[in-house]
């Protein structure tokens, strides 16, 4: 939903809205009252205008805080998800959409292609990121006939298990010509053993299983379970066995010296074959960030928006700094007659300032975690909501409160005390 852009300039909207009007009434209050009404009248003042600045100022950081702790977090997972070892190769693996008429040479383009210098190994299959993957109906052994099930299945040919570098935990590879391979064994995963309740991978071997699509066979092999799918869900049961039909990407390992080279000869290779179409390829490791481009545009997002809120927050923190320094300019004045230092000036400033930020934390902190665990519920594989994400959120504001607040601490201090004592 956060991709929508309607959504988008309606959040951005009252965001900026919000924050305006947090960041103007200390502009709006400081200009308003002058000099000589805040030094006359400050014991005067109302302990409502004060509480208001304050919770502007709680309400601003407050928001910087979840805002950058949310920033942090996102970071996190995306590059957890970048990170994160899926189980096969992803990088510099290669490849070609084949359009269906050539399915029937499909085996003679794919050599032709891993003949190809700079390439190490060629397969092919129906398996893409973009593509999706087909369920299809299946009774496997051990279930009754009113217990069928829908599982995700993948066509592929001999080669598709080393190219793409799957573990093979028990039984063996498809083979080339091995009819009975061609046309009645099949290939699962972990995930499948333990939802058929097949016990370990081993004794997988053997078990049969009724494809919904009129094939009938048993399982020759049992691989380590790889991520098929988006980090979003769980591994579910997979199928793999040898379907021609549904060969539709070569996916070509190069060994990355030459990228170029090996795409331009790929595609001269390719026009031998079809001159109507054009070349058309991919790599695996930009499909699968394409599965998480609502992530990357979140990502964005929050980052302008903590950006945006820092900087109006130091807006108004600057505008009611220079007011309560206008407010205390013959204290500061007295101050510095008695032999109170610069260092001295800035911490008398500061410190209320960074008792607000505190106070912005100790709100911040649970709800920054709640919205986190609340995102990351979308995430079937995620990383964890560490603590540091706040302490260094939190640091942050003081460090940005602290620069803020110093500028006017500094020239407050640094005026001629015998100036602001004669100042009405």
């Amino acid at each position: 939903m956060l991709a929508r852009p309607d959504v988008l300039a309606i959040i951005v909207s009252i965001f900026v809205l919000i924050s305006l009007i947090a960041g103007g009434y200390p502009a709006w209050l400081m200009s308003s009252i002058s000099p000589l009404r805040a030094m006359k009248d400050y014991s005067k003042q109302g302990n409502s205008g004060g509480l208001v600045r304050k919770g502007l100022v709680v309400f601003q950081f407050t928001m910087s805080i979840i805002l950058i702790s949310s920033t942090i977090l996102i970071f996190r997972q995306m590059d957890y998800m970048s990170s994160r070892n899926l189980g096969f190769h992803k990088e510099q693996m290669m490849q070609m959409r084949i359009p269906f008429k050539f399915q029937k040479k499909m085996k003679t383009i794919k050599d032709e292609m891993a003949r190809i210098p700079g390439v190490v190994s060629a397969s092919s299959s129906n398996f893409s990121f973009t593509n999706g993957i087909s369920n299809i109906a299946m009774l496997p052994e051990g279930a009754a006939d009113n217990e069928i099930t829908s599982e995700a299945t993948i066509g592929v040919d001999a080669d598709f298990i080393p190219n793409f570098g799957l573990d093979l935990l028990a039984g063996r590879n498809f083979q080339y010509g091995n009819i009975s391979d061609d046309t009645s064994a099949f290939i699962v995963n972990e995930a499948a053993v333990r939802q058929f309740n097949w016990g370990a991978p081993e004794d997988a071997i053997g078990k049969s299983i009724d494809w919904g699509l009129g094939k009938k066979g048993s399982v020759i092999g049992v691989i380590k379970d790889f991520n098929f799918s988006s980090l979003h869900t769980e591994i579910t049961p997979l199928i793999v066995h040898v379907v021609p039909d549904w060969y539709s990407y070569i996916t070509l390992r190069v060994d990355g010296k030459d990228i170029s080279t090996v795409i331009k000869q790929a595609e001269q290779k390719y026009k031998q074959f079809d001159n109507e179409n054009p070349f058309s390829y991919a790599f695996m490791d930009a499909d699968f960030a394409s599965l998480y481009e609502a992530e990357e545009q979140t990502r964005t997002i929050v980052g302008l928006l903590t950006s945006l809120a820092i900087f109006i927050a130091c807006l108004g923190l600057f505008g009611l700094a220079a007011f309560i320094a206008e407010q205390r300019t013959k204290e500061i004045g007295i101050r510095k007659v008695l032999g109170a230092n610069v260092g001295g000036i800035i911490v008398l400033m500061s410190k209320d300032f960074l008792l607000l930020i505190a106070v912005s934390f100790v709100l911040a902190v649970p709800a920054a975690w709640y919205a986190g665990t609340q995102w990351l519920t979308g995430f079937a594989f995620k990383t964890d909501i560490a603590w540091w994400i706040f302490a260094v959120s939190g640091v942050g504001a003081a460090a940005v409160a602290l620069l803020t607040v110093s500028f006017q601490s500094v020239k407050a201090s640094m005026m001629n005390p015998v100036k602001a004592l004669r100042t009405e």
